[in-house]
């Protein structure tokens, strides 16, 4: 396997963080003297949370890469954070936040999925923290206690520097769809939308009262939905359709700007639209990777402002449209 392959696979597979990169562990192994992946320091900003409720605020990712959107809910008896960050670091940066906004000493956590970002701060949150979690996500963890973030680490030299102490353990309180949390007056329901989505795991957590839902990577802003392995048009479109029906104001995805439900009407509309031209490829004999290339260079050009990583956005999901 080339380099380059290798690094579009590495990126791909990172984003799922599922069973599939797990895999690839041993051959990440064999290629550690390649040169280092280049990131900005995914670093979370201490000082800036916005408050978007009476009760909910969040930690915004100012647009880095691998930063998450961290949420902070607030109730008369106790704190929830959703997600935790990549590594102890950023962990202790979010709950310095917290502690200038709750003087609870009963906290808990819950990720939206688990992806090292959103999960490998867990071991820097106090003794006594609970853990919630779905139990879709139960597979993954089991997998991070066993093996680490290795494949991670090996992104960049401070990536691997931020996960060295980087630590998860099994949840305190699993769901099997739903769960609803009582802060002390404060209600946040918790729901499992996988396993065809974005992730095994995706879980969102809906703020009742202030019309707030914390969307994992489910409804990006101005940015195309990350398709993993497990990624299905079917699954976006049912996270979609359940966002939807619980009418939040306010939208916050794991990366990019929150937002409301309209996020979720241009989504829809852009995979629909994708899903015709793939298919009208298709119908006329183009192969799967003449139909992505085809698909990549019109949609850059059709979405222009939108968020496009590297090596894209695109290529998985016009693959999984072509294998409908």
């Amino acid at each position: 396997m080339g380099a380059c392959m290798l690094c579009r696979m590495l990126l791909l597979h990172l984003r799922a963080f599922t069973a599939a990169l797990l895999a690839m562990s041993a051959l990440l192994t064999s290629t550690a003297a390649q040169t280092p992946l280049v990131y900005p320091p995914p670093l979370i900003q201490g000082g800036g949370a916005v408050q978007l409720g009476r009760h909910t605020w969040v930690m915004p990712d100012r647009d880095v890469t691998l930063v998450p959107n961290v949420g902070i809910v607030v109730g008369r008896t106790a704190t929830l954070v959703i997600d935790t960050g990549m590594g102890s670091r950023n962990a202790r940066t979010i709950l310095a936040e917290v502690a200038k906004v709750s003087r609870h000493s009963r906290l808990y956590v819950v990720v939206t999925h688990t992806h090292p970002e959103h999960i490998s701060g867990l071991a820097a949150f106090p003794a006594g923290t609970i853990f919630i979690a779905a139990k879709a996500q139960q597979p993954e963890i089991a997998g991070f206690i066993e093996r680490g973030f290795g494949g991670m680490a090996r992104m960049s030299p401070f990536i691997g520097e931020l996960l060295q102490d980087a630590a998860v353990r099994q949840p305190d309180l699993v769901f099997d769809r739903e769960h609803r949390l009582d802060l002390g007056g404060v209600h946040v329901r918790l729901e499992w939308l996988g396993p065809t989505a974005h992730s095994p795991g995706d879980t969102i957590a809906v703020v009742e009262g202030d019309g707030v839902v914390f969307a994992g990577d489910l409804a990006p802003k101005g940015r195309f939905p990350s398709f993993t392995p497990s990624s299905t048009r079917a699954g976006y479109l049912a996270a979609f359709s359940r966002l939807e029906a619980l009418k939040p104001a306010v939208v916050v995805p794991s990366h990019g700007p929150t937002s409301s439900l309209a996020v979720l009407a241009e989504q829809r509309m852009m995979l629909e639209a994708m899903r015709g031209r793939v298919q009208a490829l298709k119908s006329t004999g183009s192969t799967r990777e003449t139909t992505t290339g085809t698909i990549v260079d019109e949609f850059t050009r059709r979405y222009p402002t939108w968020r496009n990583t590297v090596p894209n956005e695109i290529a998985p999901i016009a693959q999984a449209l072509f294998a409908e």
